[in-house]
């Protein structure tokens, strides 16, 4: 392929893999703020009342916030190994 092409198709990686980041970000947020919204009077008098913990409205917002952010560091590291790949591949045919 020419440089143009190279350079065209890391461009699409990147788009790829910053959209797939973007998404699990966006997921990790409106799961937890949906989650939020219906069980809002649970935890208005959660934190009113203080009892005991109660995981079955704060774990689905922790599992969301930390899902994401794995999928966000993964398709992080995948875009940068991307790189580094088309980088070195272009040294070696210049």
């Amino acid at each position: 392929m020419g440089k143009a092409a190279d350079n065209e198709a890391l461009k699409l990686s990147a788009m790829f893999y910053n959209n797939v980041a973007v998404g699990a970000i966006v997921a990790g947020v409106v799961i937890p703020a949906v989650g939020f919204y219906q069980h809002h009077e649970t935890f208005i008098s959660f934190i009113e009342q203080t009892p005991p913990l109660e995981l079955q409205f704060l774990l689905p917002a922790i599992v969301g916030l930390l899902a994401a952010n794995l999928a966000r560091a993964r398709a992080h590291t995948m875009a940068w190994s991307a790189l580094r790949e088309r980088i070195q591949r272009a040294r070696l045919e210049y």
